[in-house]
């Protein structure tokens, strides 16, 4: 069962990288056990992610040689099932991380803040969403208001009707992806906590994946999450750099 969910968590990432690129006009592809897109700039998202196990280092390096405009200068590769060598290639491991399943059949968690989470649904609320995510003004366009009418939901914290914390939610098959969880950083856990009972209220009883590390997957973990298996992201510069 569990190798079942790290494929469902594994396939709602790359759809929801998939999703960020093409909000941004640059869509990627699957390929030879792979998600691949190098031609985009998307801050924080990779350009390759391992959508089965097993993928060879030759596969994934032969992919992101193929004659292709770079948008940038760092290849990233989120090694989905961390069993990707890439260090024959100028790579090295950025960091790890753990994949996450909460059973939609779980209970929402009690929220210990002052804190009121709702769906945001309107492109002025995805505006400040984004600007509380930044946390500067100048956040513009990182999150296209077309994602609104995408299989995507973001969920916001507000603390005295000020917008201090959030998360972004995505649909595929049978579960919904959580990512890009923030809020004060002294209130991790009732961040987590508000973030889910959203989603629980939002789409009751589907499966929640998604991964994170440290504090974050400590928070996650209290609150009726469970760790799948570990991933690394991998990083390379640019020919020439």
């Amino acid at each position: 069962m569990s190798e079942e969910l790290i494929r469902q968590a594994v396939a709602n990432n790359a759809a929801w990288c998939e999703e960020m690129c093409r909000a941004h006009g640059v869509p990627g592809a699957f390929a030879e056990g792979s998600w691949v897109n190098l031609r985009h700039a998307v801050p924080y998202y990779p350009h390759l992610v391992t959508v089965e196990p097993g993928v060879s280092p030759e596969s994934a390096l032969g992919l992101l040689s193929a004659e292709t405009t770079r948008a940038e200068g760092l290849f990233a590769v989120k090694d989905s099932f961390a069993d990707l060598d890439l260090s024959a290639g100028g790579f090295s491991v950025l960091f790890e991380a753990e994949w996450i399943h909460r059973p939609g059949s779980a209970a929402a968690p009690e929220v210990p803040s002052a804190q009121v989470w709702r769906r945001l649904t309107t492109p002025a609320e995805l505006a400040a969403w984004e600007r509380s995510w930044a946390d500067s003004d100048d956040a513009e366009g990182a999150f296209p208001e077309s994602l609104l009418d995408a299989p995507v939901m973001f969920l916001g914290g507000f603390s005295a009707e000020r917008l201090v914390a959030g998360a972004v939610a995505n649909f595929s098959g049978e579960v919904v992806g959580l990512s890009n969880v923030f809020g004060p950083a002294e209130e991790t856990s009732a961040t987590w906590a508000g973030a889910l009972s959203c989603l629980v209220r939002e789409a009751p009883g589907v499966d929640v994946v998604g991964y994170e590390r440290g504090d974050a997957l400590a928070a996650a973990l209290e609150h009726g999450c469970s760790p799948l298996g570990k991933l690394r992201v991998w990083l390379q510069k640019a020919t020439g750099e």
